[in-house]
């Protein structure tokens, strides 16, 4: 049987303080935390998307818990949660009852994109914090003022910037080697340049679109992959949703009928670009993951948000 490959996001993160870029202050301060054996209780990482703050906070638990985690989910010390989608405050009285079971190991709980949590549940975990000593928490995010006051003076807060763009350029040209791509250092910059410096985005919605080219990449490859992303497809639904729920619902099924559109990558997208009606994005993501039709529930989500818009 054929393996399964791992996507390109997965098989390029990086799984050490020596592979990830980081300024060296931040690669000194976690190397000192592991020779005292002294880990946060709290630790919150900020930054854009595709700056590195999942991949650093799996590198960090790995260090402590002297195993690699990169593929773990849950296991009896560690705990890997994407808090976008478990956000209440259910799910965060769960991680309290976690937390008060006595354990002599040290546990990890890594909450990724925690910034989506609700205050309520934000409250709770506040109070799991202040109220243990055994279980350290990761958190991750990209809006600082979505975090509460409570949780952000409770923790030790690193704060990633944008990657350098050289070093972008030059991790793309390795993966496209390494794969066979032929590209030119400029195709790459340009790469670099629609994407953000997201090299998250830039593997997952580019890169991995170009891998059976038989040919040199050329600028129009580039720009046909970009148009047909769920990020570009999001951005122009967002923008014809303020005028009308139809017009970004027809864009939608337009996009869909003439490219392969993930649904949930949609949605997660069209959360990047919206500032209203987040709770009817989070119940769209929510309600097709449970199976329900991906076009009824962006509908539903269309209409409410334009809703919030009014």
């Amino acid at each position: 049987m054929t393996p399964i490959r791992k996507p390109l996001v997965e098989e390029y993160r990086p799984k050490n303080l020596n592979t990830i870029l980081l300024p060296r202050d931040l690669k000194d301060t976690i190397r000192r935390w592991y020779e005292n054996h002294h880990l946060p209780l709290c630790l919150l990482i900020l930054g854009p998307p595709g700056t590195g703050k999942t991949s650093l906070a799996k590198i960090i638990a790995s260090m402590f818990l002297g195993r690699d985690i990169s593929d773990t989910i849950e296991s009896s010390d560690f705990l890997f949660y994407n808090a976008s989608n478990e956000r209440g405050i259910n799910f965060a009285r769960m991680l309290d009852e976690y937390a008060k079971v006595p354990s002599k190991r040290m546990r990890i709980v890594l909450l990724d994109e925690a910034d989506q949590m609700t205050s309520e549940a934000m409250g709770v975990l506040r109070a799991t914090i202040e109220q243990n000593n055994s279980v350290f928490f990761i958190l991750t995010g990209n809006n600082d003022q979505a975090f509460t006051d409570a949780i952000k003076s409770r923790a030790t807060i690193f704060v990633l910037n944008s990657l350098p763009v050289d070093e972008v350029v030059k991790k793309v040209l390795a993966v496209c080697a390494e794969k066979n791509i032929k590209m030119s250092e400029n195709i790459a910059r340009k790469i670099v340049e629609y994407y953000d410096v997201d090299m998250r985005r830039i593997l997952n919605d580019c890169i991995e679109r170009l891998l059976f080219l038989d040919r040199e990449v050329k600028e129009s490859d580039v720009e046909w992959v970009y148009a047909t992303t769920e990020e570009a497809l999001a951005r122009e639904c967002y923008d014809l949703l303020k005028d009308s729920h139809f017009a970004a619902m027809k864009k939608y099924l337009d996009q869909a009928s003439k490219t392969k559109i993930d649904p949930l990558k949609f949605v997660r997208a069209f959360l990047t670009v919206c500032d209203k009606g987040l709770k009817y994005i989070a119940k769209c993501e929510s309600r097709i993951k449970q199976g329900c039709s991906p076009v009824v529930q962006i509908s539903a989500m269309f209409y409410s948000v334009r809703g919030e818009m009014k």
